[in-house]
């Protein structure tokens, strides 16, 4: 496939997505900010998420921040938010722009996966990721059990032909559009790759199938993520991707291509 430029596709922005914190830096806020911290984990998730600080206190800090910087986008009151996770509105200023910053530091990393980044759906509010047909079937919650996310009948996932119809019906259904195996370059869309995986890279079979989507850059190299893994350019051997269909991504297969809108879909 040639190396074609295409100014209707995203850039690509390791920057925007990848988190750019340290284990120091969650350090550093948890012991400048733990009176605060332990009160809007207390009000999130009771005595008992708290108490897990000892155990894993980045995974506290970083919820603890996601909730009150969520609160504070739905209503940036600082009596209302000092009500709500019981701080003083001197406590509320003293927080909020350290706690804007490192989150936004953390960019959309674990906030996304594959699907996610191949749709262009930057956001803060999946689980984790975002799974084909999800919002498409209105299912709420990000899973990547297709049998519940995309039909309302169960999917053979062993039979590896119905599976793969049902990954590229649930992209399509989200508003993309089938391009087949080389999908031409068209005007106002870029180009996702898409591919399905039965067994994993040593070739023991999976529990489940998995997928993965590989997305056209506006310079016309090609880029992806692994779960809540950084973004990246290279394929598993360490090659810049330049045809999806020659990537080694070993235990997945392509099995098409589909053409999403300039800009991207929401997806989650």
């Amino acid at each position: 496939m040639a190396d074609i430029r295409n100014p209707d596709a995203p850039a690509y922005d390791p920057g925007m997505w990848n988190d750019r914190t340290t284990f120091e830096d969650w350090r550093e806020f948890l012991k400048t900010y733990s009176p605060e911290i332990l009160k809007i984990a207390i009000a999130g998730g009771g005595q008992s998420l708290a108490d897990t600080m000892r155990a894993n206190p980045q995974l506290v800090v970083q919820m603890a921040i996601e909730q009150f910087n969520k609160e504070m986008e739905r209503d940036p009151n600082p009596a209302r938010i000092a009500a709500k996770f019981d701080l003083s509105e001197a406590q509320v200023e003293r927080f909020a722009r350290p706690a804007k910053e490192i989150y936004l530091a953390q960019g959309f990393q674990d906030y996304s996966n594959c699907y996610s980044y191949a749709m262009n759906d930057a956001d803060r509010y999946s689980a984790g990721g975002d799974s084909p047909g999800q919002r498409a079937s209105g299912v709420p919650g990000a899973t990547n059990h297709l049998s519940r996310v995309i039909f309302a009948e169960p999917v053979n996932s062993n039979d590896p032909s119905a599976f793969k119809k049902a990954i590229m019906d649930a992209v399509v259904a989200d508003g993309a559009t089938d391009g087949g195996m080389d999908a031409p370059p068209k005007a106002g869309h870029y180009r996702v790759a898409v591919y399905v995986s039965f067994a994993n890279a040593s070739g023991q079979e999976r529990r489940r199938p998995d997928y993965h989507f590989v997305r056209e850059g506006a310079d016309g190299g090609w880029s992806h993520k692994f779960g809540h893994g950084p973004v990246n350019r290279n394929d598993v051997a360490g090659n810049p991707i330049t045809d999806p269909a020659k990537a080694s991504l070993p235990g997945y297969e392509m099995i098409g291509m589909v053409h999403v809108p300039k800009g991207g879909l929401d997806v989650g």
